[in-house]
């Protein structure tokens, strides 16, 4: 069979994320052991897949979601607990994988913000991109994570000695 006589035979499922409330509920049912910031916050990373938010319940995401918000938010880096970051990271399965994401997309909410407040700035795009490209990078290569999550922690703390986020 061809590929245009197997679509033809298929028929086209598109899905959209799940409203909040819906998402919520849904994490209320799975989760009932969770308290109502860790189902918000999950739904919330989730962007609307409650598959997403099951896995990364499991997985130790909203952990290292939370660490790269904290990453961003410290003003100095803290070495010790860089270090233990990196650590958590390397040890947990698709960690590198999870928290790249996690902090790419704290940055991109941080840079869209400031955006909106007419405090734009290319240097903050660049970092975005740059980080971007370091998780793609390490994760195609199998990189050492620890190096990853400490590269990437250095870059933003010079961004921030500049002023760009």
């Amino acid at each position: 069979m061809t590929r245009a006589t197997v679509r033809s035979r298929c028929q086209r499922l598109d899905l959209k994320p799940l409203d909040d409330a819906v998402l919520k509920g849904a994490l209320k049912k799975s989760l009932p052991d969770a308290d109502d910031g860790d189902r918000a916050a999950l739904a919330h990373l989730a962007e609307g897949s409650l598959g997403l938010a099951l896995r990364l319940a499991d997985e130790d995401g909203l952990a290292l979601a939370r660490s790269a918000e904290a990453l961003l938010e410290a003003r100095q880096p803290d070495i010790k607990a860089m270090l233990a970051l990196a650590e958590r990271v390397a040890r947990a399965q698709d960690g590198l994988q999870h928290f790249g994401e996690f902090l790419a997309q704290a940055l991109s909410r941080r840079i869209r913000s400031r955006a909106a407040a007419g405090e734009g700035n290319e240097s903050a795009v660049v970092l975005w991109e740059r980080v971007e490209a370091l998780y793609a990078r390490a994760a195609g290569i199998y990189m050492e994570p620890r190096q990853t999550v400490l590269s990437s922690t250095i870059a933003i703390a010079a961004a921030k000695r500049r002023g760009a986020i």
